[in-house]
Order: C-alpha cells, then sequence, then structure tokens
C-alpha cells in the first residue's frame, strides 16, 4: 500500500507530505551525531532511469516519496512501503518519484533524527545526501543500519530541490 501524498492545509502546495502532516525541526550541526551516523552508515543512492520522458519540467518534479524496506533492483520503485521499522531492520529506502525534471535536477535527501531514546541528538540533521536526477523515473537513498544498532525514535526524510523542501517523509524506528 502506498501513501497518498497531499499538500497540508495553508502550506506551500508545491510540499508533499509523505504522512500528511509536516514535522518542525531545527538542524543545527552535531558533530557527536555526525561521526555516529557516518562512521556506521554505509550510504547507498541508487538511480535508474525508465522509459524517460524529457519535457519541460515542472516547478516540483518530485511527484511521490516513500519510505519501504525494499525497492526494485531494477526501476527503484517501492517495494513493501513501511513508516515503521523494526530495530533489526537491516536497511531502510526512501523511493522518490520524479517527473520531467530537468538534466540539472538536483535532489537532496535530509535525514533528520527529531526525536526517541536519545535526548542529546534531538532534531539533528545526520546526512545531507544529494542525487542527480532526471527525467521521469525513480531514484533511491538508503541507510544501513550500524553495528551498533539503530538508534529508536521518530525520523524524517526531507527532500530539497536548492533550499526549497519539495516533499517529507517520517518514519520511526522501534
Amino acid at each position: 500500500m502506498q501513501a497518498l501524498l497531499l499538500p497540508i492545509g495553508t502550506l506551500d502546495p508545491q510540499i508533499v507530505f509523505c504522512d500528511k502532516r509536516p514535522m518542525e525541526t531545527t538542524t543545527p550541526f552535531s558533530a557527536t551525531l555526525l561521526r555516529i551516523f557516518m562512521a556506521h552508515f554505509f550510504i547507498m543512492v541508487c538511480a535508474s532511469p525508465s522509459a524517460g520522458l524529457a519535457a519541460a519540467a515542472p516547478s516540483a518534479p518530485v511527484t511521490e516519496a516513500i519510505m519501504c524496506e525494499s525497492i526494485n533492483a531494477v526501476t527503484k520503485e517501492p517495494r513493501k512501503t513501511a513508516s515503521v521499522f523494526s530495530d533489526a531492520s537491516s536497511e531502510i529506502f526512501c523511493s522518490v518519484a520524479i517527473l520531467e525534471a530537468p538534466s540539472d535536477t538536483t535532489i537532496t535527501a535530509r535525514w533528520i533524527y527529531i526525536d526517541g531514546e536519545d535526548k542529546e541528538l534531538y532534531n539533528h540533521v545526520f546526512l545531507d545526501f544529494p542525487l542527480s536526477a532526471e527525467g521521469t523515473r525513480h531514484v533511491a537513498y538508503s541507510i544501513v543500519r550500524p553495528e551498533e544498532g539503530w538508534i529508536k525514535g521518530r525520523y524524517l526524510v526531507r527532500l530539497l530541490i536548492g533550499d526549497r523542501v519539495v516533499a517529507e517523509c517520517a518514519f520511526s524506528i522501534q
């Protein structure tokens, strides 16, 4: 089952929300968080064009963003969607559908730990990962479980084009 992505209330109608509600966060740099996550996460960024269309791009080429336990290895489309993951999960994916994105489009996935068992790391960005994307297809971002295990709590993947938020997906690890 895929989540329906709808704009929220008076917010920018170009923003797509995975869970139908925005989450307010701050993003101060945390050396501790950066060391923890960068030392233990293998970042896999997948991109595979499908039968591509290249035409004039809309202002926000992201049409869908879904958290999932797996993706199709060829198309990068989501399989087994989820918003709650076990602390035993080996990898967590964010599959993103783009529509007619021009060749100079860069989509950044900003992974944020919102809150949970580690109070010192609340509302911290632990990873910004830009990906060049063009045409009409799916791209996927993923993070791999660190040896020490996941920090339980609520997370957010915020997708940006430039400085503009175009989609958000909330998920939790329990």
